[in-house]
């Protein structure tokens, strides 16, 4: 008997989940492509790493990584197990005072971030959402710039992706 319920207990464990979770935004004019990336583990999506990547249009690439410690508040969750749509929010402060903030809830992207944000379709599906303004991201420059030189969009994509 006490194997059986040690084998229903075990089996009624909550599985080890891991997100990978992309936000991505595109300044007009002299394109720029800011990309947020968020990895996140167990039932509870904790987050266990985070990204920001800005890739002007002309120029290197910018990196740096947001310190988990930095992440004061995070969650994600997708409508079902087809993930059309995505719920995300992050808030965070890297060194305790350089921004990087998301609030997005729409279809989760599929594809490639930066064709999917220049992609003629989804722009005139997703005009709405954007003049709404509930959908935004928003991200230091990174090292070198002061706290307040950021980047921010209403047209924002992003994706969720579940492995379990």
């Amino acid at each position: 008997m006490f194997k059986f319920l040690t084998a229903i207990a075990l089996l009624a464990q909550p599985l080890a989940a891991h997100a990978t979770i992309s936000c991505a935004g595109e300044t007009y004019g002299s394109p720029t492509v800011v990309r947020v990336d968020i990895q996140t583990s167990g039932p509870t999506a904790t987050v266990t790493a985070a990204q920001v990547t800005i890739t002007p249009a002309k120029g290197e690439k910018r990196m740096y990584e947001i310190p988990v410690r930095d992440v004061s508040q995070f969650f994600e969750a997708t409508d079902s197990a087809e993930q059309k749509t995505a719920t995300i929010g992050l808030s965070a402060y890297v060194n305790g005072d350089n921004p990087v903030y998301i609030r997005f809830v729409g279809p989760a992207s599929i594809g490639e971030l930066t064709k999917e944000l220049r992609d003629e379709a989804r722009q005139k599906r997703d005009e709405a959402m954007k003049k709404d303004g509930k959908n935004v991201l928003r991200v230091w420059k990174g090292p070198g710039y002061a706290s307040d030189q950021q980047h921010t969009f209403k047209d924002v994509v992003c994706s969720v992706w579940l492995d379990q």
